[in-house]
């Protein structure tokens, strides 16, 4: 009787982050909470259409400072869970290209989210870009500094899906925006598109305004 109490424990479902017991194996509603994640994400449209989940601050910092190092598989499909229901929600022939780590490391938060996210969705994800050399520590840097410092970073490889899909960038945390538009630019000299950002967080000096991620697409060239 034991024995079959605890496997019934262990087989059900809870919450990845507080263990709770729920439906599902993913955020329950007191930790989506005290993440401070609100109802449709946080978006705005420049430098190019993003949303993220949240600010970056908070739990929602401190988990992802944790998970960057270690990450935690139920951690990262329960976020790449919350990312997926951002997309709008209609046919959609996508692919997910994710920020490079840094040279020298290994695969990234980024990286860890757009494989899930793959998993859960019939989107594909593309090992699209490189880092070509290091950068300096950004996060002193203004904007203006930062697109200096990231000045030729990716090298874009030779992926070439035909025909080519629309592509959505992949990042854990977004500041100025000017990571995304450096691997964007590299993408475009490629014959990409890039339609979008998702990521887990972003800095509370980048705000939240514009008309959404969702009417972005539709200005990139997909329905909203």
């Amino acid at each position: 009787m034991g024995s079959n109490w605890l496997q019934q424990l262990l087989l059900q479902p809870c919450c990845p982050l507080c263990r709770g017991p729920q439906a599902q194996d993913w955020l329950c509603d007191h930790c989506r909470q005290g993440l401070q994640l609100p109802m449709g994400g946080c978006r705005a449209n420049e430098p190019l259409p993003w949303c993220a989940l949240g600010q970056h601050r908070g739990a929602l910092r401190t988990l992802l400072l944790r998970l960057r190092r270690s990450p935690t598989a139920c951690l990262i499909e329960a976020l790449a869970h919350e990312l997926l229901a951002l997309l709008p929600q209609q046919p959609r022939p996508l692919a997910l290209c994710a920020i490079p780590a840094r040279i020298g490391h290994g695969p990234g938060l980024p990286q860890h989210l757009a494989r899930a996210i793959s998993r859960q969705s019939d989107l594909t994800q593309l090992d699209m870009l490189q880092r070509r050399r290091a950068c300096v520590d950004q996060h002193h840097l203004n904007r203006h500094q930062r697109l200096l410092n990231l000045r030729g970073a990716f090298h874009c490889l030779e992926q070439q899906p035909s025909p080519k899909p629309p592509l959505v960038l992949i990042d854990d945390v977004i500041t100025t925006g000017a990571t995304a538009s450096a691997a964007e630019q590299t993408l475009l000299r490629n014959g990409h598109r890039v339609v979008g950002l998702l990521a887990l967080a972003h800095a509370p000096a980048m705000g939240a305004g514009g008309d959404g991620l969702q009417s972005g697409f539709a200005r990139k060239g997909l329905p909203g």
